[in-house]
C-alpha cells in the first residue's frame, strides 16, 4: 500500500521580471515605463518622445502627468485606496482654516495652520514605511534640523522685519530696505528650507529613489514652516 507525503516542499519566492531600459540602461522592474528614469519602456503609438511621458504619472500610472491631483501630488507614495482618506483629511483641514476665521478665532487659526500639515504628513510618513525606508534617525534628524533653521531664521529677521514696519510709520524707507524685506528674506528662507534635504544627502541615504528624495525634502521643509510658523 502506498503511503503519500502531505509535507510540502517550499519554493523559493520568484523575483518580479525585471529589464534593461533603453533610455538610461538601468535594470529596472518590467513595466509600462522605467521606474528609473521614467521613460516609457516599450514603444507605443502616440506616447510621443521619451523626456515627455505625458499619458502616466510615475506616481499613479492611472493618470496622466497634466492632471490635477492635489493628493497625487502631494503624497506620491500613496496606494489607491489609501488616497480617498488623505483627501478627505486636507479638505477637513482646509474646511477648518476657513471656518475659524469667520468666528475671529485668530489663535485657533495660527494652531491649526501651523500642526494641521505636519500632522497629516506624519500619517503619511507611516503609510509609507518612511520610518522604516530611511532609517527613523535620518528622518528625525532632518525635522529636527528643519525646526532649528525654521526658529533661528525667525528670531533673526522677525525684530529687523519690525523694527522696519514701525519706522514706516515716521519715514519712508530706503530702496535698499525694501529690498531686503522683500526679495532677500524669503530666497534666504527658502534656500535655508532646502538645507535639511541637502545635509541628508551629504550624510548618502541608504536609498536613491526620486520619491524617497521627495520625503525627506518635504520633511525638512515642514519642519521649517511649521517652526518658523510658531
Amino acid at each position: 500500500m502506498a503511503v503519500t507525503s502531505t509535507t510540502s516542499v517550499s519554493t523559493p519566492e520568484q523575483t518580479p521580471p525585471t529589464m534593461h531600459c533603453r533610455v538610461c540602461r538601468a535594470e529596472v522592474p518590467t513595466a509600462a515605463f522605467c521606474g528609473s528614469c521614467g521613460a516609457h519602456l516599450y514603444r507605443l503609438p502616440g506616447n510621443g518622445p521619451d523626456w515627455l511621458r505625458i499619458r502616466a504619472y510615475a506616481a499613479a500610472p492611472e493618470e496622466q502627468v497634466l492632471r490635477f491631483s492635489v493628493v497625487t501630488t502631494l503624497f506620491p507614495h500613496l496606494t489607491p485606496h489609501s488616497r480617498p482618506a488623505f483627501r478627505a483629511g486636507l479638505a477637513g483641514l482646509v474646511l477648518v482654516l476657513i471656518t475659524l476665521p469667520l468666528f475671529h478665532w485668530q489663535a485657533a487659526v495660527i494652531a491649526v495652520s501651523a500642526l494641521g500639515v505636519p500632522l497629516i504628513y506624519q500619517f503619511y510618513f507611516q503609510k509609507c514605511h518612511a520610518y522604516r525606508d530611511l532609517r527613523a534617525w535620518r528622518l528625525l534628524l532632518t525635522l529636527l534640523t528643519g525646526a532649528v533653521l525654521g526658529v533661528a531664521w525667525t528670531l533673526l529677521t522677525g525684530p529687523l522685519l519690525t523694527g522696519s514696519y514701525l519706522k514706516t510709520l515716521g519715514v519712508d524707507q530706503s530702496a535698499t530696505v525694501r529690498t531686503w524685506e522683500g526679495l532677500a528674506v524669503p530666497v534666504v528662507g527658502a534656500v535655508l528650507m532646502l538645507a535639511p534635504a541637502a545635509l541628508t544627502r551629504v550624510l548618502r541615504p541608504p536609498t536613491r529613489e526620486s520619491l524617497d528624495g521627495y520625503l525627506i525634502g518635504a520633511a525638512g521643509a515642514i519642519a521649517y514652516t511649521a517652526a518658523a510658523g510658531r
